[in-house]
């Protein structure tokens, strides 16, 4: 938001040939995103209680702290301001969380979502990513392309496709089994 109160675009490389805007993405894509990050993204306005809840008895039970239950509102604000550390840095994201769904809509945020993403090997976007990866543009990504893609960026080293595809393919089949399950595809499909 402008000075003035005005609603002002997120900033973002506008120089960058791969911003892929949303309506450009595969519908596979869009929904792998989703699945594979805040599946209760288009039900929730910035962040998600019972996900928090969740993760916060989780961390309690495992004795570790601030981590988990992030929605892809959430992690827009940490793509954009970075992850800030220390006991008031949740309900800070939080917050701007809430803002931020109060400027834009759901599909907008999930746009600047899947653009600001690391895919390894310094790639970032989707856009950038479907051509590194499988040589074709973001909106002619398959299901199991987009599945394969969606799963990279929550360790970016770790499932980099070039280099640890054995767990590329095994986040791809976690993100493949979690879009069965919300019913986001068929049995067939999966």
């Amino acid at each position: 938001v402008g000075r003035d109160g005005a609603r002002q675009p997120l900033a973002l490389d506008r120089g960058n040939p791969f911003y892929t805007r949303i309506g450009r993405i595969s519908r596979f894509a869009r929904a792998a995103f989703v699945a594979a990050e805040d599946q209760r993204f288009y039900r929730h306005r910035g962040f998600d209680g019972k996900q928090l809840r969740r993760a916060f008895l989780r961390n309690i039970a495992e004795q570790r702290f601030g981590r988990g239950a992030s929605t892809i509102s959430q992690q827009v604000i940490k793509l954009v301001y970075g992850r800030p550390s220390g006991l008031w840095s949740k309900p800070s994201e939080i917050l701007r969380a809430l803002r931020l769904e109060q400027m834009f809509d759901k599909d907008e945020i999930l746009e600047q979502y899947v653009n600001r993403l690391p895919f390894g090997d310094q790639i970032v976007g989707v856009g950038r990513a479907s051509e590194e990866y499988f040589g074709k543009p973001a909106s002619q990504l398959s299901l199991a392309e987009a599945a394969l893609l969606a799963g990279i960026p929550q360790a970016p080293s770790l499932t980099e496709p070039r280099r640890h595809l054995p767990r590329a393919l095994a986040r791809r089949n976690f993100v493949l089994r979690r879009m069965y399950e919300e019913g986001r595809i068929d049995e067939a499909a999966y």
